[in-house]
């Protein structure tokens, strides 16, 4: 099992940690190592209003707006994540 930092979140599609330190979307390869997505900014020939990460899911490419991540790290910031331990959780 790979543990990440507090600093990445997990995002809604899996395989992409957001890092709230220097606001980078990475994806997670197959060997662990983590690689950085580029931001790529609106220009006339993507018509998108703001910056965005460009990713894929399932083999479809998707336009993941960095405001959508702000968003997910605020709610991160309300509700922090608990990390359970399997042999110190109790089973009833």
């Amino acid at each position: 099992m790979v543990r990440l930092p507090e600093q990445y979140i997990a995002t809604k599609h899996r395989g992409y940690f957001f890092n709230t330190e220097n606001e980078t979307l990475y994806s997670i390869k197959i060997d662990g190592i983590l690689k950085p997505m580029k931001l790529i900014q609106p220009n006339h020939f993507n018509y998108m209003k703001e910056p965005f990460f460009r990713i894929s899911v399932r083999g479809n490419r998707r336009s993941y707006p960095i405001s959508q991540l702000r968003e997910l790290a605020e709610k991160e910031k309300l509700n922090p994540r608990i990390d359970v331990i399997p042999e110190m959780a109790t089973t009833f």
